[in-house]
C-alpha cells in the first residue's frame, strides 16, 4: 500500500512539519496509522536509520575471518563462472555472456 506520508523529507523544515502532521493525525494502534499505514514515528522506532544513531561503531574484523571470507569469495566466483560456462554450453554457445550468469545466479545464491 502506498503511504505518501512516509516519503523522506528533503529539508529540516519539511521534516518538522511532517512529524507535526503525523503526530496530529494519530490513529488507533490496530489500524496502523492513517489509511491503514504505519506512521513515520512507528517506522523510525522499529528500524532507526544509521544516520540517526549518535555514534558510528567501528567494527574490527579478525585477520583469520578476513582470510576465510576471501577464500569463500574466491570459491563463490569460481563456482559462478563454472555454472555460467555450463549454461552457455547448454545453449550451444562458445562465449559466456552476462545473461548466462544472470540465469545461474538465483540457484547459486540458494546453494551458498
Amino acid at each position: 500500500m502506498y503511504c505518501p506520508h512516509l516519503m523522506p523529507a528533503t529539508s529540516s523544515s519539511e521534516l518538522s512539519r511532517q512529524s507535526t502532521a503525523n503526530e496530529s493525525r494519530a490513529a488507533p494502534a490496530a489500524a496502523g496509522g492513517p489509511e491503514g499505514c504505519a506512521t513515520t514515528r512507528t517506522i523510525t522506532d522499529w528500524a532507526p536509520s544509521p544516520a540517526s544513531t549518535p555514534k558510528r561503531r567501528v567494527v574490527a574484523v579478525n585477520a583469520d575471518a578476513q582470510l576465510l571470507l576471501a577464500e569463500l569469495l574466491k570459491v563463490f566466483v569460481r563456482e559462478a563462472a563454472a555454472r555460467a560456462a555450463r549454461q552457455a554450453q547448454a545453449e550451444d554457445l562458445k562465449k559466456v555472456d552476462t545473461e548466462h550468469l544472470e540465469k545461474v545466479l538465483p540457484q547459486l545464491l540458494l546453494d551458498f
